[in-house]
């Protein structure tokens, strides 16, 4: 039972860390980035959806490009991605930081 309780919390931190990381992609344009699921199936479809428009998004940033480049837009996007990667450092050390404090709620009746 313990042991189930870990792995779901476990897998319920991650996907909540990925949809909030994967919400704020720079390019994001048409995922939907408040949806919350409320088990871990339905998380895990949120998840994948929002890759793949991120995934979208990016390629179809890459190729619009090629007709249209533009020093500007890229310093733009250069600015934009690397505000996203400052801001994950946070999210990261908020992962590690949760993550402690469940297992340890998790885990006290074990002590």
């Amino acid at each position: 039972m313990i042991k189930a309780s870990i792995t779901l919390a476990v897998l319920s931190i991650v996907l909540s860390f990925l949809m909030s990381t994967l919400s704020a992609f720079p390019l994001t344009t048409k995922a939907t980035t408040n949806s919350e699921s409320s088990n871990i199936t339905g998380g895990a479809e949120q998840v994948s959806k929002q890759f793949t428009l991120c995934y979208e998004d990016l390629i179809n940033d890459i190729a619009s490009f090629q007709d249209d480049p533009s020093l500007e837009r890229a310093e733009a996007r250069k600015e934009a991605f690397t505000d996203f990667a400052r801001d994950l450092t946070g999210r990261y050390e908020g992962l590690s930081k949760e993550f402690g404090n469940r297992l340890d709620t998790i885990t006290a009746p074990l002590h």
